[in-house]
């Protein structure tokens, strides 16, 4: 499966590290995330909305780069905008699949106890009032992914059921997995 790279965007808290960490290791392709992005440039740009814009820059010129090197891997992170990904779609064909995810429906309380119940989640080390908000815009931005992709033409995951969102998400990367193989 060499040159191929799958993508999974999507809103924060959604599960798309847990999910591309899990196809990561079951089928042995290179992760890359793209908050690493964000986490290096944090050291050199103090204040937040600089930062959220060279991170998205920065997101995209290496998912440009990685695909014009031929890599094969697993993309995960939230800074590419679904008209992005169309755009690195029709300019790389089928060598790149874009996916989102989202939890347009997901009731705030349940998922921030998901969320705490996991554990791992950087939201667990912020105060309750200042996740609960930061969810909330997830939940809304979860709704303008899914318009976008139905937009675009992009496969759209809903999470707001972590179990039943994952599933579908590794149903449609093992054919796509397979197309990919057929077609080598």
């Amino acid at each position: 499966m060499s040159n191929r790279i799958y993508f999974i965007g999507g809103a924060s808290a959604a599960g798309k590290s847990t999910i591309s960490k899990e196809l990561s290791l079951r089928y042995a392709l290179p992760l890359v995330e793209l908050d690493t992005c964000y986490d290096l440039l944090s050291a050199a740009i103090p204040e937040r909305e600089p930062l959220i814009e060279a991170t998205r820059k920065v997101a995209l010129a290496a998912v440009s780069q990685l695909l014009n090197a031929q890599a094969a891997c697993i993309i995960e992170g939230g800074w590419i905008t679904p008209a992005q990904a169309h755009q690195l779609k029709h300019n790389f064909g089928n060598r790149f699949c874009p996916v989102y995810c989202g939890y347009a429906g997901a009731d705030l309380a349940t998922r921030y106890l998901a969320i705490q119940a996991n554990g791992t989640h950087w939201l667990n080390d912020k105060p309750a009032s200042e996740a609960h908000a930061f969810l909330t815009s997830q939940i809304k931005e979860s709704a303008d992914y899914r318009q976008e992709c139905a937009l675009f033409q992009l496969e759209f995951f809903d999470f707001t059921d972590f179990s039943a969102g994952s599933k579908a998400l590794r149903a449609h990367f093992e054919t796509w997995r397979q197309k990919a193989e057929e077609s080598a």
